[in-house]
This record gives structure tokens, C-alpha cells and sequence, in this order.
């Protein structure tokens, strides 16, 4: 094929981006894209139909009332799809359960994502979200020679999370004995109106935020779950310890400000069990990038190594609350 085929990437968004149906010409870094966008309304919705032809809700951020189908050409030659491959990711529930994603598509929902956000600035549009790799399962690639487009690719259930779970035969004694205690405490939570510690909500929270790709969220979201269990065993440590309060008010303000654990945590658990230096030392840098977003408005931020610390700071939570309880038995 010759170097000066075109690249283009059709696919449908969850939702509509309510702007006219056109070409927009769109720049990120040093490259430039020609993106394509259609709106296609839903006949009903909820079992509603308009005599126009169309309902349209109002801050519809789910796609109830349609979504856009994009199209967007690239002035050079992607690899082909079998090729092009993109980051793994680095967050699951379980290992191993996802291939690398794709780099074309990646490539691509950036150009989306900025149309996006201009769109949500310039139109006051403000409740329109970023577009993530899971929101588009199914896309095509084809190569435009400037007379015929020419098919390269057609991928479907691109999920780039995990993708399609299949299940055969009976659980384990084990695993039925797990998921037995699972729902005993999930119905005695749910009776009881039991509450849910913060910690597990803003992680959870985190997670999320790193499937749907904002991770500046997922970065706030997480140190949040981990100051707070923190601050909680910095505190209860220190008053068994006899440490003064006002000296353990400056441990967690001068941990809160610089990201510095080791020097905190080498202290208050000295002869309890110790946690990894790579554990510790990624939720530093978790704590500073979240400094960082508050202060210096920082928006750039890496999502393999967002994910990374998103799983350590969970592997710190449970430490904290592990030796916490060693402590106390």
C-alpha cells in the first residue's frame, strides 16, 4: 500500500454531542484530524415518540435521546488493526484478563475527547463527559486513497477492560463457599443499614475513574480513601506510642504537603510487619501528583502509572488496616 494512504476510524459514541452535523478540522500536539460528525435520534424514548420525529432530553449525557456517529480521517497510514498495539492496563478485579488495547483507537478518542471539551466550553455544554476506550466496543478502520476507501478492519467487543466473560461447568466448594459469605454480608448490610466505610467508597470511586479514563479523578478519588485511613492509624498509633497530639497533627499535615510516608511509617510501626518500599513509594507520588492537581492545576496525568497507584494505595489501606488490627488483638 502506498505511505500516502489516509487513515479513517468510523464508530458510534454512547451518546450525542449536540453540535451541527459537519467536518470539524481538529489539532492536538503537532497533528491534525478531519472529524466527521452525524447525529442519529432515537424514534422513542421510553416509550415516547414526538410527531417532529425526534425527543430530545435535555443534558443527556446517556445517549437516551441518540448518540453521534463519528467519523475521523487521519493525514497519514495507521498500522493495521492486528498491529497497533496500545497500553496494557495495568487496574483489574482479576489478572490477566485483558489484551493490550488498541493504539489507533486510543489515537483517535483523543481527537474525539478534544472536540468534547471544546464543545462542552464553547456551547455550555457542560454536562457532556470524556469518551473512554470501554465506550466503544465496536469500530472499523479503512485506508482512503483519494478515489476508493479501501476496508483494513472491522473490530468488535473492543472492551479493553476484560472484554466477554464465558462460564461453564459448577463453582468450587471454596468458591461457593466465598460468594455464600458474600451475599450473607451484603443482605446483612443492606437489613442493618450497615455504613460503608469512606475509604472503601473513594476507592472504589478511583477505580471507576480509571475504567472511564479521567484519571486526575481517579488520582483525587484515591489519595482521599488513603489519607483518610492514614490519618486514622497516624492518629490511634500514635496515642499508644504516648506521642504528643501536637506532634502527630504535624506528622499529617507535613505527609498531606509533601508525600513523604517513609519517615512516618518507619516510625510508627517499628516492630510491627513492614510493607514494601515500592508500595510506600508509590502512594508518595500519588499524594505529590494529587498536590499537584490542586496547586498547579496539573491535567496531564499518566494512566498506566495512575493505575498502578490506584492498586497500591488499596495494598496500603489493607496493610494499615491489617497491622492496625494485629496491633489491638
Amino acid at each position: 500500500m502506498s505511505q500516502e494512504l489516509h487513515t479513517v476510524l468510523s464508530f458510534d459514541l454512547p451518546f450525542m454531542i449536540p453540535i451541527p452535523d459537519r467536518i470539524y478540522e481538529v489539532k492536538t500536539g503537532n497533528r491534525v484530524a478531519l472529524i466527521s460528525t452525524k447525529k442519529i435520534w432515537r424514534e422513542k424514548v421510553s416509550g415516547f415518540s414526538s410527531s417532529s420525529g425526534r425527543v430530545e432530553l435535555l443534558f443527556d449525557k446517556y445517549g437516551l435521546s441518540g448518540f453521534t456517529s463519528i467519523k475521523i480521517k487521519f493525514p497519514w497510514k495507521m498500522p493495521e488493526t492486528a498491529r497497533a498495539a496500545g497500553r496494557q492496563v495495568a487496574l483489574f478485579v482479576e489478572p490477566h484478563i485483558s489484551a493490550p488495547r488498541n493504539k489507533n483507537k486510543e489515537t483517535a478518542i483523543k481527537f474525539v475527547n478534544r472536540l468534547i471539551e471544546v464543545t462542552r466550553i464553547v456551547y455550555g455544554h457542560f454536562y457532556l463527559r470524556n469518551v473512554g476506550y470501554p465506550d466503544i466496543l465496536s469500530w472499523k478502520q479503512s485506508y482512503w486513497d483519494g478515489q476508493k476507501t479501501i476496508l483494513a478492519g472491522l473490530v468488535i467487543f473492543d472492551h479493553g477492560c476484560g472484554g466477554i466473560r464465558a462460564t461453564a461447568g459448577k463453582m468450587s466448594e471454596e468458591q461457593a463457599r466465598k460468594e455464600k459469605e458474600k451475599l450473607q454480608d451484603f443482605l446483612s448490610i443492606l437489613k442493618n443499614d450497615t455504613s460503608i466505610s469512606l475509604e472503601h467508597i473513594f476507592l472504589a470511586n478511583a477505580k471507576d475513574a480509571c475504567i472511564q479514563e479521567d484519571f486526575r479523578i481517579a488520582t483525587l478519588e484515591g489519595v482521599t480513601a488513603l489519607e483518610i485511613v492514614l490519618y486514622r492509624f497516624i492518629r490511634s498509633r500514635g496515642k499508644e506510642l504516648r506521642i504528643p497530639v501536637r506532634g502527630l497533627e504535624d506528622f499529617i499535615v507535613k505527609v498531606g504537603l509533601t508525600g513523604n510516608l517513609r519517615i512516618v511509617l518507619r516510625m510508627l510501626t517499628e516492630g510491627l510487619e513492614q510493607l514494601d518500599s515500592r508500595i510506600v513509594g508509590s502512594c508518595s507520588g500519588a499524594i505529590r501528583t494529587r498536590n499537584k492537581i490542586l496547586h498547579k492545576g496539573l491535567r496531564d496525568i499518566p494512566a498506566k502509572e495512575t493505575e498502578k497507584r490506584v492498586k497500591n494505595i488499596e495494598k496500603m489501606i489493607n496493610y494499615l488496616s491489617r497491622v492496625s488490627t494485629a496491633n489491638t488483638d
